[in-house]
């Protein structure tokens, strides 16, 4: 439930799996995949911020490794602002994790299958 002022956003961010890791090596390639979270904040700014940290988190826990770090990866990371991209979000199965600024979201919900 979102309190007065607050607004949902959807965050999306770019990431390498340790399975695309060693394809991207052994190939030379710069494969990657992407995620997605709806994050209700006060302002965009707030979201793409805990956006930062659930990318970290997840990449830390993608890999089992707290050592990980998706920072240093300096993989992309947006906002969506276009309305049929944030509506399809909206209506995928299973359903996008959704959390406040400061939650993280369920991890299994975000890996890649």
């Amino acid at each position: 439930m979102k309190a007065a002022g607050e607004k949902s956003f959807l965050y999306g961010f770019g990431y390498e799996s340790p399975e695309t890791r060693q394809r991207n090596q052994k190939f030379g390639d710069d494969a990657e995949e992407s995620a997605a979270v709806f994050i209700i904040a006060k302002d965009e700014a707030a979201a793409l911020a805990w956006g930062h940290e659930i990318s970290e988190w997840f990449v830390r826990k993608l890999f089992g490794n707290p050592g990980e770090s998706w920072k240093k990866g300096r993989f992309a990371s947006w906002i969506e602002h276009d309305a049929t991209k944030i509506a399809a979000a909206a209506k995928t199965k299973p359903p996008l994790p959704t959390v406040h600024a400061g939650e993280y979201p369920n991890f299994d919900q975000m890996r890649p299958r």
